[in-house]
């Protein structure tokens, strides 16, 4: 499952996204009596995900770069020339893990663990995905309120809340999750119009201050139909 002739696209896609300050990844130490795996790699590569072989890639894009060789050939293709444009920005190991929820929504929860285990910053075009995935899995058990609900507090609890607290999140991403959640609560009204309130408590005052877009969807929460608490 993790060969890269099974994996050329993610492959293709890490590449570009393969840069140290994007993984937020360290290579500590290698020594030629030692296994080049820790033990939570160990227990990664245990089960059948595409995130053992990107970390490699990513601990092999690093050792490139440090050899003083100028990088991989997609680095050097994407640095930018006398009188080019700017390069579209390079894609994180999180976007790339998470193109998987597209074809396997159902993976939402299993992506978020990984995740969390390789503390990798969560992006908008992350926030998107996950979003999208767990909209889909309520369509997937026929829309029922009780699965409505169970995905929003997933969303409320571990994407917003854990991931805050563990510094996935800044504030422009934790904003933008607060929004979408927010929106979502809005169109299901009659299952999430409750939750919403619970939602409002936690927005700080940074977060209402840093956001018109937070405070824009805490008034289309107040001012749906007759659950305005004025």
């Amino acid at each position: 499952m993790t060969h890269p002739d099974m994996l050329a696209q993610q492959a293709r896609e890490a590449a570009a996204a393969a840069d140290v300050a994007a993984l937020q990844m360290k290579v500590t130490s290698f020594s030629a009596g030692s296994a080049i795996l820790d033990a939570d790699h160990k227990s990664a590569a245990a089960k059948p995900t595409v995130v053992p072989f990107l970390e490699v890639q990513a601990a092999y894009e690093l050792l490139m770069q440090e050899d003083g060789d100028g990088g991989s050939p997609a680095q050097q293709q994407n640095r930018q020339r006398p009188g080019q444009k700017a390069a579209q920005r390079q894609r994180t190991l999180g976007e790339v893990l998470c193109d998987r929820l597209r074809d396997e929504p159902e993976l939402v929860t299993e992506l978020w663990e990984d995740i969390q285990r390789l503390h990798l910053r969560v992006t908008n075009p992350m926030l998107d995905a996950i979003f999208h995935a767990l909209k889909e899995n309520t369509k997937a058990a026929g829309n029922g309120a009780a699965v409505v609900v169970d995905a929003a507090r997933f969303a409320q609890a571990r994407l917003i809340r854990d991931g805050s607290h563990k510094g996935l999140l800044d504030i422009d991403t934790r904003c933008s999750a607060f929004v979408t959640l927010l929106n979502w609560c809005h169109e299901r009204e009659e299952e999430l119009g409750d939750l919403a309130f619970e939602i409002i408590d936690e927005i700080n005052d940074e977060d209402r201050a840093h956001s018109p877009a937070v405070m824009s969807a805490i008034g289309s929460v107040f001012c749906s139909g007759t659950r305005s608490p004025y």
